[in-house]
């Protein structure tokens, strides 16, 4: 395991815990690496023999929990424009949003960010709490963090487009604070638009599914298809979202798919033009949610 600070500087190389064939080991990193205690950076992690898969869970003060999507490291040359999106960020009425994006490759990566707030029905303006975006240059193993504060007294949704010249990672963790309830936290991974995308739902008692869908292209409409199934396969329903260029809608999915109700198994996206993507965000009547990735 190899730390490096968010100016991508390495500070500490350890060795973690062996993991037996088919087995499993979850700690806290600190607990095992004290030198992280107190730091924040990037943690490149290299397997010898088996196959192995980790996920980073993360922890505040206040007992909020998240979870990390993550990153394969790109170790190559690169280059060449690519496009990524958050397909969600939230702020204001309680929310806020902390931007992470790292840079994967050997060279520094020019990055443009774009920030468009939805209106609900699939169109989009500015960010309205004035940031709606910048360009920055981030060096080969930096970091770079960006936060929506919570301001204002109605939540503001709406999604990020990333445009690079390098391989990144990132995530993008929105947190909601209210009186008397305790603080809630998900985070969602940096996806590449396109499809089609699958993810579980759930719409039984106590349980809503909504989804966030985003288009990332800046002149092409995306014609997004959503199709539930039962647990056995079968169709429950389908249907159609069109979604103009840079457009984002939040919504219920037994808004779009009322048959829903009631039910559980798997949704299936798939997306003709533009550049589209979604997550799913999972609700429970407690108040609690979390973010759901959906799997290409």
């Amino acid at each position: 395991m190899l730390a490096l600070n968010e100016a991508g500087a390495p500070f500490h190389d350890a060795a973690l815990p062996s993991v037996p064939a088919l087995g499993h080991r979850a700690f806290v990193l600190s607990e095992w690496v004290p030198e992280l205690k107190g730091r924040r950076g990037v943690l490149e992690l290299s397997v010898s023999g088996g196959a192995l898969a980790a996920v980073p869970l993360r922890f505040s003060g206040e007992g909020v929990m998240s979870s990390v999507e993550a990153q394969g490291l790109y170790e190559g040359q690169g280059g060449g424009a690519r496009v990524y999106v958050f397909p969600h960020i939230a702020a204001g009425g309680g929310f806020s949003s902390t931007i992470s994006l790292s840079n994967l490759e050997a060279e520094p990566a020019r990055v443009r960010l774009t920030a468009r707030a939805g209106a609900g029905d699939g169109s989009t303006a500015a960010w309205p709490a004035g940031w709606s975006g910048q360009e920055v240059e981030i060096g080969s193993g930096k970091t770079m963090e960006i936060t929506l504060p919570d301001e204002g007294a109605m939540p503001a949704s709406g999604m990020v487009r990333v445009e690079s010249d390098r391989r990144l990672g990132g995530m993008v963790q929105f947190r909601r604070a209210m009186e008397g309830m305790p603080g809630q936290a998900a985070a969602v991974a940096l996806m590449t638009p396109g499809g089609p995308l699958v993810a579980p739902f759930d719409n039984r008692d106590g349980v809503l599914t909504a989804i966030a869908l985003a288009n990332a292209h800046v002149t092409e409409e995306a014609r997004v298809t959503l199709t539930a199934r039962n647990a056995a396969g079968a169709v429950i329903e389908t249907a159609t979202v069109n979604l103009p260029a840079q457009g984002h809608r939040a919504v219920a999915l037994t808004e779009l798919l009322p048959r829903s109700q009631g039910e559980w198994g798997g949704l299936e996206i798939r997306t003709e033009g533009g550049a589209a993507s979604a997550i799913a965000l999972r609700f429970l009547d407690s108040g609690a949610f979390t973010s759901i990735q959906m799997w290409k």
